[in-house]
């Protein structure tokens, strides 16, 4: 058996593991869409009607990025299905497996950090990028091993083995900058993490760099595989990559021994290459002179956000680290005090405040559609501290301003067809006017409103524009000529609009004379100089330092006149060559056909085969889904060690509809009532050494709510079934005769999690609450109620947790049939079969340490944390003695990433028994596998 076969099934033997990570949020969208579709040769763009624009773009864009010449990837593209979702204010996508398709959530990101280029066309020519490189894949592996055995999620697994994912996603980056002009590669907020980290003092390791960590804030691997890809082609040429995937993929061999064949580098040392290239661009000297307001630790990353002064001179700002979640702060000069969490999901965390006012906007889900939720306006009073929602929750605002002449507020809607408006509200946010914005072109600021007039940031052509724009009226007026880079969070004061952006590769304070049409430089940071705020005669304004952010202050004095310039590439400008233009410049016009979708075509399309092993159950499951998220099914296979049991289990779930509804049956063989433990009159028990199969058919509804708000996350959910089982005695005995009956089962799960910061082990408020109950008709026949729940408090120190978790199982003993069992047993025992079953875990988990090192090539070790626990079980049955289980110990876990791809904990219990049992040793311990946690 060769090394390439080895390595080859233990890595399908991990990946298969976590598969379903990919997998969409099933039945999450509102069945009121309706759904078109463009079909040609190149793709299939599904789409919501009234999105026909964005559609025929995304069309044109795939044909033109299929046909370019591009040496770095050389490649047929795979015809692929494209989906347009609407309904999400978040804004994203992502192209995977089981079933291979690609999604995109087409609101706009409002925050303008991340280029003045139209969403959906950046988020094509990434996501696109991704499809031709897994085109690739499919095409060089298509009767492979792994696609036989596994059918698409076979390529995925080596998506995941061959190509990691810092050169998937780098890729995908780089070539977003290379075909426009404003791709993140052109934005300092992206590509000045890890330089300035570096010249901060923080130069990770390129372990630590792939896999993350609890003690430093280190770059995704988006950054690192952005600035590592394009290295490689400054030093090898445009075609390195392709040279060096084809023979991954080829040879089933991983990336780095690909670049060490070819081009006699690894990744370590292309990645130690690429950190000197870039340390090379920086003075040893990067002090920022600038008083400080609020400085940072640099243990801890700090990260401020948008000073705004209130009307006594106070400051407030943002602020979060990696033991805190985000809050409004405000510092009076030598006191800083909390004064609210607010929820900021939204990726920008932009508020305003007048008076003693303070506006933002809030995500919240809808209440029973997954994919579906709103961008909610809320106001907080800052002297009572009391918040609320203004108007109706059910919005889409964005970037809310207060008017400078009354109470009314500016905001920028964007509906469901991605079209944006102006709206002007009053102080109940009852809607006054609306202004529509022309299609194609953006709006990601609000600068100031008097009246009617909105002054806004404009961008259009892959350019940002200061404009003033009359809502009743529609005259527009420019304050500015058009820059080629983003006009991020800009301020007016005193005939003067402030604002950041790029100049040369850092991002400075800006100012605009708007009379006399003047740029000047307000800033010298060495990275990033953001988010302005004017105080009598000092700006103040954020400062990216590399190991945190902090609040500076200077004199309101310009240290030069700035030149608007072209779109430049950071650090590989040779990558550009001479004469470079967007490629959304010359896009073709097609105007496809469209036709109604009908999702009843895609049922019954089987796409994988997905092996598990989580003891003591080992199966293999058939996968079949529809694209659209709102039909899958499976046929499952499972084999239980417990019982030697043998179970076929085939369910088809139906969310077109609310609620969502599934059907299934299941055959079990071997059944064995001799491998459970009953203590209570084992030995005259009418259940006690029965062996049978069974069968049960079962239908059901799942009710879902979705329930955060602000700072928690909550759900809460309801099931039910009705089943009808027949437990086949007689096959194994003559004595039994078989039974037959029916039954339901009712579930309620409810959650409520305030939301964590990167080091608390687990939420520091919480509840988990699980409730089941199954009943057969025939009350004598079955019956089982139990209650899991978990209970969430504050440890000692802002990491540290304490968990409460108390569990409760009802079960006559005398009835004909006992389902299985689900109660935990207490470490260390082995559960009882009782009528009741009492259950209390007490658990205290603290960090002990972030070691933050690497077995090269094999695992990194990010995390240790202890837990010390008490857990007690109480059994008892009428007429017969109690029993009783106490253990308590602790747990020393580990937080890990393996093979650079996958995080996963595992750990080791030390427990000793108060009362065990007569050939139990009192003193034992457990290896805990936790999994991976993709």
């Amino acid at each position: 058996m060769t090394f390439k076969f080895i390595r080859f099934f233990f890595v399908f033997a991990l990946l298969s593991l976590s598969l379903r990570a990919q997998s969409q949020n099933f039945g999450g969208n509102p069945n009121r869409i309706k759904y078109q579709q463009i079909d040609n040769d190149t793709v299939r763009i599904i789409f919501p009607e009234g999105l026909d624009y964005w559609a025929q773009r995304v069309a044109n864009l795939s044909l033109y990025q299929a046909s370019m010449l591009d040496s770095s990837l050389i490649v047929a593209p795979f015809k692929t299905t494209i989906i347009i979702r609407n309904t999400s204010t978040i804004s994203n996508g992502f192209v995977a497996y089981g079933p291979y398709r690609s999604e995109y959530f087409s609101t706009a990101p409002i925050s303008q950090f991340s280029g003045a280029s139209p969403w959906v066309d950046l988020l094509h020519i990434h996501e696109y990028r991704h499809i031709l490189l897994e085109s690739k894949v499919m095409n060089g592996r298509k009767w492979a091993p792994e696609h036989i055995l596994l059918g698409q999620y076979g390529w995925s697994v080596v998506n995941f083995a061959l190509l990691p994912n810092w050169y998937f996603e780098g890729d995908a980056v780089k070539t977003e900058t290379l075909y426009s002009y404003t791709g993140r590669g052109r934005v300092p907020r992206f590509y000045m993490e890890i330089p300035a980290l570096r010249k901060n003092g923080k130069k990770f390791t390129f372990e630590k760099m792939r896999a993350g960590s609890y003690k430093d804030q280190v770059p995704n691997h988006y950054s690192l595989g952005y600035h590592m890809t394009s290295y490689m082609e400054v030093l090898n040429g445009k075609s390195a990559w392709n040279e060096i995937t084809n023979r991954s993929i080829k040879k089933y061999a991983l990336i780095s021994r690909s670049e060490k064949k070819l081009y006699g580098l690894t990744n370590r040392s292309l990645y130690d290459s690429t950190m000197s290239y870039l340390d090379s661009y920086f003075e040893d000297s990067i002090a920022l002179k600038d008083s400080i307001i609020r400085g940072y630790d640099p243990s801890n990353f700090t990260n401020y956000e948008l000073p705004k002064i209130l009307s006594d001179g106070r400051v407030l700002y943002l602020k979060g680290d990696q033991k805190n979640i985000p809050a409004f702060y405000i510092f009076d000069g030598e006191k800083e005090k909390k004064l609210y969490v607010p929820s900021m999901i939204h990726n920008d965390h932009w508020y305003d405040v007048k008076e003693d006012l303070l506006l933002w906007t809030e995500y919240l889900p809808d209440l029973l559609w997954q994919n579906e939720d709103f961008s909610s306006l809320k106001i907080l009073n800052i002297k009572s501290g009391k918040a609320s929602y203004l108007g109706t929750i059910k919005s889409k605002f964005f970037y809310p301003k207060w008017a400078e002449d009354d109470s009314n507020i500016g905001v920028i809607e964007s509906n469901e067809n991605t079209k944006q408006f102006l709206v002007l509200l009053d102080i109940n946010g009852t809607e006054l006017k609306r202004y529509e914005i022309e299609e194609g072109t953006f709006i990601s600021s609000i600068v100031r409103i008097i009246g009617n007039e909105f002054w806004i940031v404009k961008n259009n052509d892959e350019k940002a524009q200061l404009v003033s724009i009359n809502i009743e009226t529609g005259e527009n007026k420019p304050l500015s000529q058009a820059l080629a880079a983003s006009i991020n969070h800009p301020v007016y004061n005193d005939g003067f609009i402030y604002f950041s952006s790029n100049v040369d590769i850092q991002e400075q304070i800006l100012s605009l004379n708007i009379d006399k049409q003047e740029f000047k430089i307000m800033t010298d940071a060495p990275f990033r100089a953001i988010d302005p705020a004017i105080k009598k005669n000092k700006l103040i304004y954020i400062a990216y330092e590399g190991a945190g952010y902090s609040i500076r202050e200077k004199d309101l004095q310009a240290i030069e006149t700035f030149s608007p310039q072209d779109p430049t590439i950071a650090f590989y400008s040779e990558l550009e060559g001479d004469n470079f233009t967007s490629i959304l410049n010359d896009v073709p016009q097609i105007n496809y056909p469209t036709k109604k979708f009908k999702k009843s075509k895609e049922f019954l399309q089987f796409h994988s085969w997905i092996p598990y092993f989580i003891p003591p159950n080992f199966g293999l499951t058939l996968l079949t889904a529809n694209k659209i998220g709102t039909f899958e099914g499976e046929l499952t296979y499972v084999y239980n060690t417990n019982e030697g049991a043998s179970q076929f289990i085939g369910q088809v779930n139906y969310a077109q509809i609310y609620p969502k509804l599934f059907v299934g049956a299941s055959y079990t063989l071997n059944r064995n009532a001799n491998k459970t433990q009953f203590p209570f009159d084992q030995v005259n028990s009418s259940f006690n050494g029965r062996n049978w199969n069974e069968s049960d058919f079962f239908t059901g509804a799942v009710l879902p709510f979705y329930l955060s708000r602000g700072k928690w996350n909550r759900y809460l959910s309801f099931e039910t079934s009705v089943h009808y089982l027949t437990a086949y005695y007689n096959e194994y005995n003559s004595q039994f005769q078989d039974l037959s009956f029916p039954f339901e089962n009712s579930r309620l799960y409810f959650y409520n999690f305030i939301r964590q910061a990167r080091r608390q082990i687990r939420p520091r408020w919480g509840q988990s609450i699980l409730l089941d109950q199954s009943q057969s008709f025939d009350p004598a026949i079955a019956s089982e109620f139990y209650v899991l729940s978990s209970f969430y408090f504050p440890g000692l120190f802002k990491t540290h947790s304490f968990l409460i978790s108390p569990s409760y199982k009802y079960e006559p003993q005398d009835l004909q049939y006992f389902y299985l069992d689900p109660f935990p047993s207490s470490y260390g025992y082995i559960k009882y079969g009782a009528l009741n079953a009492y259950r209390l875990l007490i658990k205290y988990s603290m960090p002990l340490w972030y070691p933050d090192v690497a077995i090269p090539g094999l695992a990194f070790f990010q995390r240790l944390y202890a837990s010390a626990f008490l857990d007690q079980s109480y059994f008892t049955s009428p007429g017969y003695i109690s029993e009783t289980q106490v253990s308590f110990g602790i747990e020393l876990n580990v937080n890990m990433v393996i093979l650079r791809i996958l995080p996963f904990e595992i750990g080791l219990r030390s427990f000793y028994l108060l009362n065990p049992t007569i050939d139990q040793d009192p003193l034992g311990f457990e290896l805990l596998f936790y999994g991976f946690s993709f």
